[in-house]
């Protein structure tokens, strides 16, 4: 499974992103992770989830895993309860860059 995420936007502009591989990943953290996905049932949420509001940040996670590949772009006011621990943990992998 890879993943990629970016956090755009909020008040000042900042961008942060990571790539990940699972099969680069220790084996605890890579079934955490494939969990997540599959909790948030991440292939099946649109492509894009809209909100209104300004200073907001922006959320692009694109997931390729068993042959398919899939987008989600969504700001923080859209973003679903059974997704955000997933952006939460992508999150946390671009800010502290591990």
């Amino acid at each position: 499974m890879r993943i990629e995420f970016t956090r755009s936007g909020g008040f000042a502009g900042m961008r942060v992103a990571k790539v990940l591989n699972a099969d680069e990943m220790p084996e605890a953290e890579a079934l955490a992770l494939k969990e997540l996905v599959k909790s948030a049932e991440f292939f099946d949420l649109p492509e894009t989830l809209p909100s209104r509001g300004a200073d907001r940040f922006q959320y692009d996670i694109t997931i390729e895993s068993d042959g398919r590949t899939h987008t989600v772009k969504a700001d923080e006011g859209a973003i679903p309860p059974a997704l955000a621990p997933l952006v939460k943990r992508l999150e946390s992998y671009a800010l502290n860059q591990r």
